[in-house]
Protein backbone atom coordinates (compact mmCIF):
# COMPACT_ATOMS: atom_id res chain seq x y z
CA UNK A 1 0.00 0.00 0.00
CA UNK A 2 3.13 2.39 0.59
CA UNK A 3 3.70 2.24 -3.21
CA UNK A 4 0.71 2.89 -4.07
CA UNK A 5 1.29 6.24 -1.54
CA UNK A 6 4.35 7.13 -2.99
CA UNK A 7 2.79 7.01 -6.93
CA UNK A 8 -0.38 9.50 -5.58
CA UNK A 9 2.63 11.53 -3.94
CA UNK A 10 4.79 11.62 -7.13
CA UNK A 11 1.69 12.29 -9.52
CA UNK A 12 0.77 15.17 -7.22
CA UNK A 13 4.39 16.68 -7.15
CA UNK A 14 3.67 16.75 -10.46
CA UNK A 15 0.47 19.13 -10.30
CA UNK A 16 2.29 21.26 -6.88
CA UNK A 17 5.69 21.86 -9.42
CA UNK A 18 5.79 25.46 -11.18
CA UNK A 19 8.87 26.74 -12.66
CA UNK A 20 9.84 29.67 -11.10
CA UNK A 21 12.57 32.62 -12.37
CA UNK A 22 15.41 32.64 -10.41
CA UNK A 23 14.54 29.60 -7.90
CA UNK A 24 15.90 29.35 -4.38
CA UNK A 25 18.94 26.70 -3.89
CA UNK A 26 18.41 24.77 -0.84
CA UNK A 27 21.34 26.92 1.36
CA UNK A 28 20.24 30.12 0.40
CA UNK A 29 20.25 32.59 -2.83
CA UNK A 30 19.39 32.49 -6.23
CA UNK A 31 20.34 30.36 -9.40
CA UNK A 32 19.61 26.84 -10.71
CA UNK A 33 18.44 24.46 -7.63
CA UNK A 34 18.31 21.06 -7.58
CA UNK A 35 15.09 19.10 -9.94
CA UNK A 36 13.65 17.75 -6.76
CA UNK A 37 9.62 17.41 -5.67
CA UNK A 38 7.70 20.62 -4.92
CA UNK A 39 6.98 18.82 -1.62
CA UNK A 40 10.33 18.53 -0.81
CA UNK A 41 10.67 22.44 -1.83
CA UNK A 42 8.38 23.13 0.55
CA UNK A 43 10.05 21.26 3.09
CA UNK A 44 12.99 23.03 2.73
CA UNK A 45 11.66 26.54 2.79
CA UNK A 46 11.81 28.54 6.02
CA UNK A 47 8.35 28.32 7.85
CA UNK A 48 7.55 31.37 7.22
CA UNK A 49 7.80 31.36 3.39
CA UNK A 50 5.84 28.45 3.13
CA UNK A 51 3.07 29.77 4.78
CA UNK A 52 2.97 32.62 2.75
CA UNK A 53 3.05 29.92 -0.24
CA UNK A 54 0.32 28.40 1.73
CA UNK A 55 -1.82 31.23 2.68
CA UNK A 56 -2.06 31.97 -1.82
CA UNK A 57 -3.72 28.81 -2.24
CA UNK A 58 -7.39 28.11 -1.70
CA UNK A 59 -8.75 25.91 1.21
CA UNK A 60 -9.34 22.95 -0.18
CA UNK A 61 -5.98 22.85 -1.96
CA UNK A 62 -4.07 24.66 0.81
CA UNK A 63 -5.53 20.89 3.17
CA UNK A 64 -4.49 18.64 0.19
CA UNK A 65 -1.22 20.20 -0.28
CA UNK A 66 -0.24 20.66 3.96
CA UNK A 67 -1.76 16.56 3.78
CA UNK A 68 0.94 15.53 1.18
CA UNK A 69 3.19 16.68 2.56
CA UNK A 70 2.34 14.99 5.71
CA UNK A 71 2.26 12.33 4.48
CA UNK A 72 5.81 13.27 2.62
CA UNK A 73 7.37 13.82 5.81
CA UNK A 74 6.41 10.49 7.25
CA UNK A 75 7.66 8.63 4.59
CA UNK A 76 11.38 6.83 5.73
CA UNK A 77 14.28 8.85 4.24
CA UNK A 78 14.84 5.53 1.73
CA UNK A 79 11.25 6.04 0.59
CA UNK A 80 11.47 9.71 0.29
CA UNK A 81 14.45 9.21 -1.58
CA UNK A 82 12.63 7.14 -3.96
CA UNK A 83 9.95 9.42 -4.70
CA UNK A 84 12.73 12.09 -5.46
CA UNK A 85 14.12 9.79 -8.42
CA UNK A 86 10.63 8.82 -9.67
CA UNK A 87 9.80 12.53 -9.98
CA UNK A 88 13.15 13.42 -11.37
CA UNK A 89 12.78 10.42 -13.93
CA UNK A 90 9.31 11.56 -14.56
CA UNK A 91 10.18 15.20 -15.54
CA UNK A 92 13.01 13.87 -17.63
CA UNK A 93 10.25 12.36 -19.89
CA UNK A 94 8.53 14.02 -23.15
CA UNK A 95 5.30 16.10 -22.54
CA UNK A 96 3.45 13.08 -24.28
CA UNK A 97 5.00 9.89 -22.32
CA UNK A 98 4.10 12.40 -19.06
CA UNK A 99 0.68 12.84 -20.04
CA UNK A 100 0.44 8.90 -20.94
CA UNK A 101 1.92 8.29 -17.25
CA UNK A 102 -0.97 10.84 -15.52
CA UNK A 103 -3.40 8.95 -17.60
CA UNK A 104 -2.40 5.25 -16.52
CA UNK A 105 -1.98 6.44 -12.98
CA UNK A 106 -5.50 8.06 -13.51
CA UNK A 107 -7.06 4.48 -14.51
CA UNK A 108 -5.31 2.40 -11.80
CA UNK A 109 -6.84 4.99 -9.11
CA UNK A 110 -10.00 4.74 -10.26
CA UNK A 111 -10.14 0.95 -10.17
CA UNK A 112 -11.70 -0.22 -6.68
CA UNK A 113 -9.07 -0.38 -3.61
CA UNK A 114 -8.58 -4.32 -3.51
CA UNK A 115 -8.24 -4.55 -7.36
CA UNK A 116 -5.60 -1.57 -6.85
CA UNK A 117 -3.75 -3.63 -3.95
CA UNK A 118 -3.88 -6.87 -6.27
CA UNK A 119 -2.52 -5.53 -9.18
CA UNK A 120 0.37 -3.71 -6.98
CA UNK A 121 1.35 -6.76 -5.07
CA UNK A 122 1.25 -8.58 -8.47
CA UNK A 123 3.73 -5.94 -9.79
CA UNK A 124 5.48 -6.03 -6.41
CA UNK A 125 6.08 -10.08 -6.93
CA UNK A 126 6.92 -10.08 -10.81
CA UNK A 127 9.87 -7.02 -9.82
CA UNK A 128 11.14 -10.04 -7.65
CA UNK A 129 11.28 -12.23 -10.62
CA UNK A 130 13.92 -13.22 -13.40
CA UNK A 131 12.78 -12.00 -17.11
CA UNK A 132 11.68 -15.67 -17.64
CA UNK A 133 9.83 -16.22 -14.48
CA UNK A 134 7.68 -12.71 -15.11
CA UNK A 135 6.69 -14.35 -18.25
CA UNK A 136 6.07 -17.66 -16.99
CA UNK A 137 4.09 -16.05 -14.37
CA UNK A 138 2.31 -13.88 -16.74
CA UNK A 139 1.41 -16.61 -19.18
CA UNK A 140 -0.42 -18.98 -16.41
CA UNK A 141 -3.77 -19.62 -15.88
CA UNK A 142 -3.84 -18.58 -12.32
CA UNK A 143 -2.53 -15.01 -13.60
CA UNK A 144 -5.39 -15.02 -16.58
CA UNK A 145 -8.03 -16.29 -14.10
CA UNK A 146 -7.03 -13.53 -11.00
CA UNK A 147 -6.87 -10.33 -13.45
CA UNK A 148 -9.36 -9.33 -16.35
CA UNK A 149 -7.94 -8.84 -19.82
CA UNK A 150 -8.28 -4.74 -18.96
CA UNK A 151 -6.68 -5.14 -15.71
CA UNK A 152 -3.90 -7.01 -17.51
CA UNK A 153 -3.32 -4.22 -20.09
CA UNK A 154 -3.27 -1.91 -17.07
CA UNK A 155 -0.11 -3.76 -15.34
CA UNK A 156 1.41 -3.74 -18.69
CA UNK A 157 0.63 0.19 -19.15
CA UNK A 158 2.19 0.19 -15.57
CA UNK A 159 5.19 -1.84 -15.99
CA UNK A 160 6.43 0.24 -18.90
CA UNK A 161 5.60 3.67 -17.53
CA UNK A 162 6.60 3.10 -13.87
CA UNK A 163 8.98 0.84 -13.88
CA UNK A 164 12.46 1.20 -11.40
CA UNK A 165 14.71 -0.92 -14.13
CA UNK A 166 14.61 -1.02 -17.46
CA UNK A 167 12.79 -3.45 -19.03
CA UNK A 168 13.74 -6.42 -20.27
CA UNK A 169 14.74 -6.83 -23.92
CA UNK A 170 11.15 -7.91 -25.85
CA UNK A 171 9.12 -5.34 -23.14
CA UNK A 172 7.19 -6.42 -20.18
CA UNK A 173 6.07 -9.74 -19.89
CA UNK A 174 2.33 -9.01 -18.52
CA UNK A 175 0.08 -10.43 -21.28
CA UNK A 176 -2.69 -8.01 -22.78
CA UNK A 177 -5.17 -10.42 -23.61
Amino acid sequence: MRRLLILALAAGSVALAQPRKAPLRPHGGRGPAPNFSALDRLNRMPPRQRERFLDRLPPERRQEVERRLREFNDLPPGEREALRQRFERFQQLPPERQDEARRVFRRFSELPEDRRRAIQNEIDGMNQLTPDERRKRAESAEFRDKFSPQERRLMREMWETFRTPPAPPGGPPIIEQ
